[in-house]
């Protein structure tokens, strides 16, 4: 089933204020976990238990206000609704926040939620 984001279900703000809490700010790319990510019936992606864990910054930010809506890139092919840990994502921010799924991008079946955010030092 195709992962998507929905904006009056998916709590796209749990992704933005989880990068604010970290320091990652507009024109930033990063790669990050995204930990006990829900995913509903015909793919609807929440991020309401989310846990996000950035890995490493590849851009820096400047500064600016993250945007409000949240994007999927990439083959999110999630097997069945539960949760999801979603490791390895890239996370583009300019216009959207981009979380985009590459080669290296692991999707691993967890079975229950965690409601904490933290960046790794």
């Amino acid at each position: 089933m195709e992962g998507r984001v929905v904006p009056e279900y998916s709590q796209e703000r749990k992704v933005q204020e989880a990068l604010q809490g970290v320091g990652v700010s507009h024109n930033a790319g990063v790669v990050a976990h995204l930990a006990n990510v829900q995913v509903r019936a015909g793919g609807i992606v929440f991020f309401c238990y989310s846990k996000l864990t950035v890995a490493s910054e590849f851009t820096p930010g400047d500064g600016g206000v993250l945007p409000d809506r949240v994007t999927l890139e990439g083959d999110w092919e999630f097997p069945a609704p539960g949760f999801y840990d979603l490791r390895n994502a890239r996370i583009d921010i300019n216009g959207t926040i981009s979380i985009r799924r590459e080669a290296e991008t692991e999707l691993v079946r967890v079975q229950q939620p965690d409601n904490h955010w933290e960046r790794r030092q």
